[in-house]
């Protein structure tokens, strides 16, 4: 924590000191983003280099994190051959910290421009309904509807409702029967198949 706000306090007071940190964050994160998308689509350093016009061993010092100073060009260039866009934004230092924590190089990748389907079609609607479709209900619901079970309900959301009829038994008296109601719940867990209808009872 000493540390960290001392680090704090040397880059809101030097403007070298800034410097000095985007500069090595930046690189560490560019050399990654190259190499990641150099993997996916050449392979080869030889390759990549060839498709840019660039020298291989140039293309290695760019994937060596601060081996290289970038300029735009260079970016503009690998871009163009990995066949996506390039974007340079100023940003919070908050937001560059995020990037840089939550990069990870296995999973990069860009859509290329014939496979980015907003690029090339900016007014087709999500392929996705707007509004997700709700599962079918559960097989066995019929079959308890079709019991003298009293009101089914069933919510997608909130499963299955059942109102069930209150039983009763029988109290054989002096010559008289007396019928006891029993309280009775049900509940079903899940919406699932395999689900079972969960009965409880009390009585005195």
């Amino acid at each position: 924590m000493r540390d960290r706000s001392a680090l704090i306090s040397k880059l809101s007071e030097s403007g070298a000191s800034r410097a000095a940190y985007i500069r090595a964050k930046v690189g560490v994160l560019i050399s990654s983003q190259l190499r990641a998308l150099r993997l996916r689509r050449f392979g080869t350093q030889e390759r990549f280099a060839h498709e840019a016009n660039m020298k291989q061993s140039r293309v290695s010092a760019m994937e060596c994190p601060g081996a290289v100073n970038f300029n735009l060009e260079t970016l503009v260039r690998a871009a163009a051959t990995f066949r996506v866009g390039l974007k340079v934004e100023f940003v919070p230092f908050s937001q560059m910290l995020r990037w840089e924590n939550s990069f990870s190089q296995d999973n990069f990748d860009v859509v290329k421009i014939e496979e980015d389907v907003a690029y090339l079609n900016p007014g087709q609607q999500a392929l996705m309904p707007s509004t997700p479709v709700p599962p079918t209900p559960p097989k066995w619901l019929d079959a308890l509807r079709d019991q003298s079970l009293g009101s089914t309900e069933y919510d997608p959301r909130r499963g299955l409702s059942v109102g069930l009829p209150q039983p009763s038994i029988q109290i054989p008296g002096a010559g008289d029967e007396r019928a006891l109601p029993i309280p009775v719940s049900a509940s079903v867990a899940g919406i699932g198949t395999s689900d079972k209808l969960q009965l409880s009872g009390s009585g005195q």
